[in-house]
């Protein structure tokens, strides 16, 4: 009886299983196609649009120290850059708050009320039903959006837990990525990570990434 109801309700919400792994084994492959952060986020948002069944995958990047929010990937638009002002007020909650906002939840949430209607106006914009950050030690370096699936079912808290784990992974290797970016910059490591130390080893932090 257990498995016939599990198998009527899988029908019911048209969810589509897909796993942790499945997402790590599928960016490992593609690996080397990455030339930087832009690269691994547009890899990470068509493979998310896959797994996922979302025509709909934003990724939203923003380096520590700087004010900044950009859209590095978009399985919709045919350009990236820089957000635009109806997402301000979203952005500014993810830092805040560091968790995910789900659009159901800012509709009907009553702690959201005096600002609902500029973050409903940033996720519109977006066309997502969840916003996850993307955090690294502490910071929120990015996000993922993730619009709609196309079968119109919600995302069940299975498949948000794997998302977030999904998002931890991300969040490290563009971290890794963003560092590794501005050596052709000539930016200090400093510049970007002031919160470390002066010396780590035998480096100095306030010399420039490529000396």
């Amino acid at each position: 009886i257990h498995s016939i109801t599990r198998g009527f309700v899988e029908r019911r919400f048209k969810r589509i299983p897909f796993e942790y792994e499945e997402f790590i084994q599928a960016i490992e492959e593609d690996g080397p196609e990455w030339h930087g952060p832009v690269d691994y986020c547009h890899m990470v948002a068509m493979q998310l649009s896959r797994m996922v069944d979302t025509d709909n995958i934003v990724v939203l990047t923003r380096y520590p120290n700087q004010d900044e929010w950009s859209i590095s990937a978009t399985t919709q638009r045919s350009n990236s850059g820089d957000t635009s002002e109806s997402c301000k007020m979203l952005c500014a909650l993810l830092e805040q708050e560091k968790s995910e906002v789900f659009r159901d939840d800012v509709l009907e949430g009553f702690r959201y009320r005096v600002i609902q209607r500029e973050i409903l106006d940033g996720m519109e914009a977006l066309d997502a039903s969840v916003v996850i950050p993307l955090i690294r030690h502490g910071k929120v370096i990015g996000a993922i959006s993730l619009g709609d699936k196309s079968a119109n079912a919600n995302y069940s808290s299975h498949e948000l837990t794997i998302l977030k784990r999904i998002a931890n992974h991300v969040a490290g290797t563009l971290y890794n990525l963003m560092t590794l970016s501005t050596v052709a910059a000539g930016t200090r490591i400093a510049d970007i990570w002031p919160d470390w130390p002066e010396r780590v080893g035998g480096y100095d932090i306030m010399r420039p990434v490529g000396e």
